[in-house]
């Protein structure tokens, strides 16, 4: 969504909602340090919401602010925070997501969400009852997210017209997962509102999928007749009604309904749980067989009201396009320091131009042979100079330069100028040229220029011991260099105290929490990696690393529509990290989006149409494909590749030979037993050998041999839950009961990933 174009916006609440203009005292303001209060968006049963930007995560969400009863309920609160970690499992499409539960200066809030759309309770007001097409259409959609929550264990038991949103593309989206039963209209365990409850509700029992059919039921009978299946004079009286008899038919109301779907509300209201539709799959089956396709596009025009332009100003900085070779480490350190430096004025957000048209572009030139830059701000809409000025091309001068640019950019753009962050006072001295050139080689994928951006680290730390900003990159260089050399240290625990040490002396700087999250990662406690990286990101929104590291872990995780969103966030802000491509299309290869895989590999392709690096996962994805020819392609690529720069030349050949020819696995059992025996520093290292070596253990039919080595991988911290559940030569041991023990391991803490990205 652009933030500079106008937007439209509907949030259904419990007990309904109020007119635009009323309450929205908070605009304007920041909470907690962290959400932007953009726009009042509605109130309603539970309090007010806002549409606010996250700083912390760079997202536009929406905020909703409980009421004071509420909040001041001790067993409330502690049940909203568990239901908004059981809810924050759904990750759908079809399902606007509950975030977080948190509190600050005096006040309780949920984040959720930003989702553009009118609720179906409004559009029902506003244009009376659906045709039977559209409520079809609508049904199989609230049914899609249905089942990627019961999937996950969670019932929603609030399903109704105001929980549902429509979006300007006639989709549904469901709301407040989760939540909802904690606002029901006076009912003591808030199970649910009276119109929609189902009869086990109503009788006070545990309520399950079925629940959730039954009130779907009641929706789609009630927007295609206009009236609720059960009516009557109060609540009470409208919930014991259904205990005494069963739904009527809407044809009764609406003759002209289709008899088949009469026949699907009909079912989906049975007073017998046992007697709806068995899961929420089955029901949308039965909807898209009457013809959801077939529904002309425009019948279900949305009605919202809109926003003018967001009140954030959005900056693009664009850097030289060309510049001499021996100035490329410096452009790319300014970029570096300017983007953590502007993208901390408040009200402001730093944007790449693939992503939105920014309303302000810093741009710099190297001149003079690049011994200076030329820098200017333009207005894109009126092309008025915001400011520009000259600044020497060196390396001491450089972080001084852009905190001296993001102070005037703050005074042209009338905000508050943002908090200053100076480098160390090594960092103004020839160590900060051992840095930049070192930080320059880290970004490489290839592993020569890791080990050249280990050597540059290690002098400027003989020079600079206590300097954070050295000790941050030296410990994050030591710890990927521990993961990818065959030269690998006993421990990392070097590492883990130099980021220690950076921590305390740079808590205001993104690289000590990186630093700190490469650690952790590397030494298996992937929740604490998850913290560091998210901290790293709130303290640099537009720093593309975190996002990139965030990205990655929730891909693993499998909330794979999470982390396309910060990886795509990751390669728009930092070309150089277009090699992201790969994590992605092993993600999308895993679920058979093969249309999206090519798409990705022929970016990182080569003018030969090969890729250079990758080699297993290459490797692996075109086994799980099937490509045989792709495979022995691979493996040409890999042994014409220069030597150092392979990862372990002797495990792939042997992993190539056992996906060439799975029955060859004894051969090379002994080996990739031996690999996945060593006991690396980095754990994560350790892991990836047993999760391969499981892979062609399973692969060749020695699943003994393969739960084994899936076991070791779990205990060495493996969290890839999405390889565990898609991988195809996984299929024989996901049936096997040996499987499901091993998978809720790696699924606890797949969940406690998304707990810690989220604040829980």
């Amino acid at each position: 969504m652009s933030a500079t174009s106008p937007e439209a916006f509907a949030l259904t609440l419990h007990g309904g909602e109020s007119p635009p203009g009323e309450g929205g005292l908070l605009v304007g303001k920041i909470v907690a340090e962290r959400y932007e209060i953009l726009d009042f968006l509605g109130a309603g049963g539970m309090g007010e919401v806002y549409r606010a930007r996250d700083r912390e995560l760079d997202e536009l969400i929406a905020l909703k602010v409980l009421h004071a009863q509420l909040a001041q309920q001790p067993e409330l609160v502690e049940r909203f925070r568990q239901e908004v970690k059981l809810a924050r499992r759904v990750t759908h499409r079809g399902v606007a997501r509950t975030f977080e539960l948190g509190a600050a200066d005096g006040l309780r809030f949920l984040t959720m969400e930003y989702v553009v759309g009118e609720s179906l309770s409004r559009m029902l007001a506003r244009r009376g009852r659906l045709s039977a097409e559209a409520c079809t259409r609508l049904g199989a959609d609230v049914c899609d997210a249905l089942e990627a929550a019961h999937d996950v264990g969670v019932v929603h038991r609030d399903i109704k017209p105001d929980n549902i949103l429509v979006t300007a593309a006639s989709r549904a989206v469901v709301t407040d997962f989760g939540v909802a039963r904690l606002a029901g209209d006076g009912s003591k365990d808030g199970s649910g509102t009276p119109g929609y409850m189902a009869p086990e509700q109503v009788r006070g029992e545990a309520p399950g999928p079925r629940t959730d059919l039954y009130a779907l039921g009641a929706t789609l009978f009630e927007a295609c007749t206009g009236r609720l299946p059960f009516e009557a004079a109060t609540p009470l009286a409208m919930m014991i009604a259904r205990l005494s008899a069963t739904a009527p038919d809407p044809r009764k109301l609406v003759a002209d309904l289709p008899e088949a779907f009469a026949a699907v509300v009909v079912r989906a209201l049975a007073t017998d749980p046992g007697e709806r539709f068995a899961s929420a799959s089955e029901m949308r089956e039965e909807l898209l067989a009457l013809g959801r396709r077939s529904m002309r596009p425009a019948g279900l025009e949305i009605e919202a009201r809109s926003f003018g332009p967001t009140p954030l100003t959005t900056i693009e900085l664009v850097g030289a396009p060309r510049a001499p070779a021996g100035v490329q480490y410096l452009l790319s350190a300014l970029a570096e320091e300017l983007t953590l430096r502007i993208g901390r004025i408040p009200r402001v957000r730093v944007v790449s131009g693939q992503e939105e048209t920014a309303s302000v572009v810093l741009g710099w030139t190297a001149v003079a042979g690049g011994a200076r830059v030329v820098a200017t701000a333009l207005a894109t809409a009126t092309g008025e100079t915001l400011w520009s000025g000259r600044i020497p091309l060196e390396a001491s001068r450089l972080a001084d330069a852009a905190e001296a640019i993001s102070q005037f950019l703050a005074v042209a753009l009338e905000t508050p100028a943002p908090a200053r962050i100076g480098a160390s006072e090594a960092m103004r001295g020839d160590v900060a040229d051992l840095c930049q050139r070192a930080r320059f080689h880290y970004h490489s994928a290839i592993g020569t220029d890791l080990a050249r951006a280990l050597e540059l680290f290690d002098e400027a730390r003989r020079r600079a011991p206590a300097d954070p900003v050295v000790l941050a990159g030296w410990a994050m260089a030591f710890t990927r260099h521990a993961n990818f050399s065959t030269e690998a240290p006993p421990s990392l625990e070097e590492a883990a105290h130099a980021a220690r040490e950076a921590l305390a002396g740079a808590p205001s700087r993104p690289e000590p929490h990186l630093a700190a999250g490469h650690v952790a990662l590397h030494v298996g406690d992937p929740t604490l990696a998850a913290r560091h990286f998210r901290e790293a990101l709130g303290l640099a929104p537009a720093w593309a690393e975190a996002h990139e590291w965030l990205g990655r872990m929730l891909l693993e995780a499998g909330f794979i529509d999470d982390a396309i969103r910060r990886l795509d966030a990751a390669i728009r802000l930092e070309p150089r990290l277009g090699s992201l491509r790969g994590e992605l299309a092993r993600a999308h290869a895993l679920d058979g989006r093969w249309d999206e895989v090519d798409r990705l590999l022929a970016a990182l392709a080569g003018p030969n149409g090969r890729i250079r690096g990758r080699w297993l996962s290459q490797a692996r994805v075109a086994q799980w494909r099937g490509a045989s020819e792709k495979l022995r392609e691979i493996v040409e690529g890999f042994e014409s590749a220069p030597t150092k720069d392979l990862f372990d030349p002797t495990f792939c050949r042997a992993v190539f030979a056992c996906l060439a020819d799975p029955a060859s696995f004894s051969e090379h059992k002994e080996l990739i037993l031996e690999r996945s025996a060593i006991p690396f520093a980095s754990r994560r290292r350790s892991a990836f050998y047993s999760e391969v070596g499981a892979e062609v253990a399973m692969l060749g039919g020695d699943l003994d041999t393969g739960f084994a080595l899936l076991a070791q991988s779990i205990e060495c911290g493996l969290f890839d839950l999405h390889w565990l559940d898609a991988c195809p030569t996984m299929r024989a041991a996901r049936s096997d009961p040996r499987f499901a023990p091993l998978r809720a391991q790696v699924e606890a803490r797949a969940l406690a990933v998304l707990d810690a990205l989220y604040g829980g």
